[in-house]
């Protein structure tokens, strides 16, 4: 497996993808990577793994990829924008209750906590509906079936 920078630019071969996508993901299992200096790094859970594998790929369809920490509290822009909703409909979710807020000022600011427990929870109930989708049509059919 090896990567190559060129111009602070990654360039990574096919067989460094498929080694990437041979590494184990059960929890069980445990990876070891050897540093550019030599030094091994063992132990590593399997999700640093799979991190490191979307991260890769990512570089390799995109070649760039963006790692940044998000501060304790949003604005509103940046919590619609973790959520993959409008600003308006965040303000929508905010006025039903469904999503807790702090004022700062005249301003609706989001604990980073809430957004993501709230992203989480969205992401849950959409895979429980595509389960329970999943389910009708291997039950019922599709309606393009003749």
């Amino acid at each position: 497996m090896s990567t190559t920078f060129v111009d602070s630019k990654i360039n990574i071969n096919d067989s460094t993808l498929e080694d990437i996508h041979g590494l184990p993901k059960d929890e069980e299992s445990k990876i070891s990577i050897t540093s550019s200096n030599g030094k091994l790094l063992e132990n590593i859970p399997p999700s640093i793994g799979m991190l490191l594998e979307q991260i890769l790929n990512a570089i390799n369809e995109n070649g760039h990829v963006a790692v940044s920490t998000l501060p304790e509290v949003l604005s509103s822009n940046a919590a619609a924008e973790l959520l993959g909703i409008s600003r308006p409909t965040l303000m929508k979710r905010v006025e039903n209750g469904e999503i807790p807020f702090l004022r700062v000022g005249t301003h609706k600011r989001f604990n980073r906590k809430d957004v993501l427990k709230y992203r989480q929870m969205i992401l849950k109930k959409q895979e429980k509906k595509l389960e329970e989708l999943r389910i009708f049509y291997s039950n019922e059919g599709s309606f393009f079936e003749d």
